[in-house]
């Protein structure tokens, strides 16, 4: 071979390798190039084995007796305003603004001489009219009187029996009487005063006990019935106990709340008819749960739930009803006798989740 053709063929192969070079440098670069822009794929089973940790807690369900409060009004148990039944000047007070009075005792005294001469004038002509109708029955037996003579004599005995009975309620009104035990609490007339018929003499009122009124929601009212007792505490922190006696079957048409009274003790006398209170009524008992209110949620439809685990350490929502709120922990019902509650981590999972829980020793 000529040396012409040899520098040739050394020239073909120099080519060939470099252009070996340069595809197995654009190869390298390329897998370089890929690796940096994609992420390596994860371990698919390493992945679907990772859960997340919560914290939980056993909560036990006890016997819990709910209390509704309700705004009342505090009243007398009975309560009257005496008022004249007959005109005349008041002589006397018989007993002093404030005194605890038994039954019948006079209270006044009104000026009652007219009626005095009127009941001893009725007295002399009931005597007559008796003795003319005695005469004239023995002598109707005699044939000596006509019948018609007879029967107005009698009806004239009775004309004047009537006065008489007249004559002597006319006379029994000038002394007031206490008509119950009780205190007489304010005097609305005084000594020397001319009272006229159904003016009002003084206010008497039985406060040995006490008679609450307090209106009822109507969606509470069937939780409410006679013999729930309630406690009551007036506006000066003064507390008193008392019993449902009477829940209205019938809503107010204005307020749609029911008309419920409560008998309350008052064996100190306490001041206290008129006055604004307090009520706590004492709902049947029920198993609720003591939790804190830091574990309430609320889900997609607005109701109030917490997160708890099953058997199988999954996540389940339940619906509570709270019953009563207090700082540090409130009561619900709603919830299994004994519930797992997540306490930690109820924000990271959802209902379904399996989680990897961590029980705190709370017994």
């Amino acid at each position: 071979m000529s040396r012409f053709k040899r520098i040739k063929a050394d020239k073909k192969q120099l080519i060939a390798l470099a252009l070996v070079i340069v595809l197995i440098v654009w190869l390298i670069s390329g897998t370089l190039r890929s690796a940096r822009d994609e992420a390596p794929q994860p371990d698919e089973e390493q992945a679907s084995e990772e859960v997340t940790r919560v914290q939980a807690q056993w909560f036990t369900a006890e016997s819990y007796q709910p209390q509704l409060p309700v705004q009342g009004q505090l009243e007398p148990w009975q309560q009257v305003s005496l008022r004249a039944r007959v005109a005349g000047e008041v002589l006397s007070l018989q007993q002093a603004e404030g005194s605890e009075v038994e039954a019948g005792e006079v209270l006044l005294r009104i000026e009652a001489e007219d009626k005095t001469a009127r009941l001893e004038q009725l007295l002399a002509d009931q005597e007559v009219a008796a003795a003319e109708l005695a005469a004239a029955q023995r002598l109707q037996q005699d044939n000596l009187i006509a019948q018609t003579e007879r029967l107005r004599l009698s009806a004239e005995l009775a004309r004047v029996e009537a006065e008489l009975k007249t004559a002597q309620l006319q006379l029994e009104y000038t002394e007031p009487k206490a008509p119950f035990n009780g205190i007489f609490d304010r005097r609305l007339i005084d000594p020397g005063e001319y009272v006229s018929v159904g003016q009002e003499l003084l206010i008497f009122a039985d406060i040995s006990q006490l008679r609450v009124s307090a209106s009822i929601p109507q969606q509470r009212i069937n939780e409410v019935h006679s013999g729930q007792q309630v406690q009551v505490e007036l506006l000066d922190g003064t507390r008193l106990q008392g019993e449902v006696i009477h829940t209205s079957h019938i809503a107010d048409p204005q307020t749609r709340s029911f008309h419920i009274e409560v008998k309350v003790a008052n064996d100190a006398k306490a001041a206290a008819a008129g006055a604004s209170a307090n009520l706590r009524i004492a709902l049947d008992a029920t198993d609720a749960h003591q939790i804190p209110p830091s574990l309430l949620r609320l889900d997609g439809d607005g109701r109030t739930t917490v997160r708890l685990l099953d058997d199988q350490h999954q996540v389940a929502e339940r619906s509570v009803e709270i019953l009563s709120m207090g700082r540090e922990s409130l009561w619900v019902k709603g919830l299994p006798a004994r519930a797992l509650l997540i306490t930690q981590g109820a924000g990271f999972v959802g209902p379904g989740d399996k989680v990897d829980a961590q029980i705190v020793d709370n017994e």
